[in-house]
């Protein structure tokens, strides 16, 4: 939010994340950002310092809210979908029947996670020994790279 909104540098920022249920220590969280060449180094830099902060101080109750919130109606409008009964939940529910009890409490789930379960697990997951940065430029940029 900061670079889109207060420093103007990117206009559509993305984030994502993805885990594996077999390992609980395998999560990928990631952001996309489209912005200028010149200023991809300094746009580096400015996303690990927000990620560094959010690991040192975790989120603020508004921030939890906002996010809580939004988990909150997007499970809700998947529960009013058939995509996905069939395909996130009953698909493998033979193999996986933990997953029927996930879809039950999929929407309480989020609307009981804590402040202090999120602020943990930022520490954990925003450690800097677990970021990784990198950058795709264009081949003319590149060139131009000593």
């Amino acid at each position: 939010m900061k670079i889109r909104e207060e420093k103007g540098a990117a206009y559509a920022p993305q984030s994502g994340v993805m885990y594996n249920e077999a390992f609980d220590d395998f999560v990928f969280l990631g952001c996309r950002l489209e912005i200028p060449v010149a200023r991809v180094g300094k746009t580096l830099d400015e996303v690990l310092s927000e990620v560094r902060k959010l690991a040192k101080r975790g989120v603020t109750p508004d921030e939890l809210e906002r996010a809580r919130a939004q988990l909150v109606a997007s499970a809700q409008s998947a529960q009013s979908d058939n995509g996905y009964w069939l395909e996130a939940v009953l698909a493998d529910a033979q193999e996986r029947p933990a997953r029927l009890e996930s879809a039950r409490t999929l929407t309480t789930g989020y609307a009981g996670i804590s402040k202090a379960e999120i602020d943990a697990l930022a520490a954990r997951l925003l450690a800097e020994s677990n970021c990784l940065r990198f950058s795709f430029l264009p081949a003319a940029a590149v060139a131009k790279t000593p």
